[in-house]
């Protein structure tokens, strides 16, 4: 499992001061930076995986300029809301490798976490592993 970067860590503290204003940024330093991480195989092509993915943080995320997509190599990245109300920003990595025929995924979501715990990394996951296997919800 890889730890979340200092990087990462003031990524989402700006992301949260966007929504909460200079002080919410300052407070948010000081928040737990939290990831979770899944891995596993869908039943479909590269190519329709792939697509998937780009479409849905597409509608539901912004890019993030500090880790470019690169859909050429099947790696997405993307700031998502998730959480309550789907308002703590959370990044996401998505790689997505061709493995005898089937897609191979591997995600990993970062966000911070307070004293209630949301769960967002986790929760953000799930919503795009339903997705992806065909499970909508």
């Amino acid at each position: 499992m890889q730890k979340a970067t200092t990087v990462e860590s003031q990524i989402l503290a700006r992301e949260l001061g966007r929504l909460g204003g200079i002080g919410a940024r300052w407070v948010a330093r000081f928040l737990p930076t939290v990831d979770h991480n899944s891995a596993f195989v869908v039943n479909e092509s590269t190519t329709v995986v792939g697509h998937r993915v780009e479409e849905f943080l597409k509608e539901f995320g912004r890019p993030l300029p500090e880790f470019p997509c690169e859909p050429e190599k099947g790696r997405y990245s993307a700031i998502v809301g998730s959480g309550h109300l789907n308002l703590n920003p959370t990044m996401v990595y998505v790689q997505v490798n061709e493995t005898a025929g089937m897609a191979s995924v591997s995600i990993r979501a970062v966000a911070k976490e307070g004293k209630v715990k949301q769960l967002a990394a986790q929760r953000l996951i799930e919503r795009i592993e339903r997705l992806l296997v065909g499970q909508r919800t």
